[in-house]
């Protein structure tokens, strides 16, 4: 699921405003996380689930449900997204631009606790995607 933040609530005063971006969610980790234009990274799945914010670039994010042998889905995320990957959602990362975006998740990220809830995936869903036929019409 994705969202923009111009379509969640702002509330404005003379003061300013406060954009809303996560409600009622139960938050552990906060990443900032910087990618260099070229780079793919989450070539991976959580058993846990986490929200990206884009603040700078772009990502195009390649998702499919676990152990599924279908096309990944290809989604171009901008500054302003939010997106929300699932639990065991596969999903590869590629930067098109030099990026950094917010990771949320709801639970802990140091190393370990890190290592425990993902399943390294043996193949970039990017490169099964565009292996595929051309599928868009």
């Amino acid at each position: 699921m994705t969202q923009n933040l111009k379509d969640l609530p702002n509330y404005i005063d003379n003061r300013g405003n406060i954009q809303a971006v996560l409600e009622s969610c139960d938050i552990k980790s906060i990443s900032i996380i910087n990618s260099k234009l070229g780079a793919e990274r989450a070539t991976h799945r959580h058993l846990d689930i986490h929200w990206i914010l884009i603040t700078k670039g772009e990502i195009w994010i390649y998702e499919r449900p676990a152990d599924s042998e279908e096309c990944p889905k290809k989604t171009v995320l901008k500054v302003g997204d939010l997106h929300l990957t699932e639990s065991n959602v596969s999903h590869t990362m590629y930067f098109n631009l030099d990026t950094e975006f917010l990771c949320f998740s709801d639970q802990p990220r140091d190393q370990e606790n890190y290592e425990k809830n993902l399943v390294r995936l043996p193949v970039s869903l990017k490169s099964i995607y565009d292996a595929a036929p051309y599928q868009n019409g």
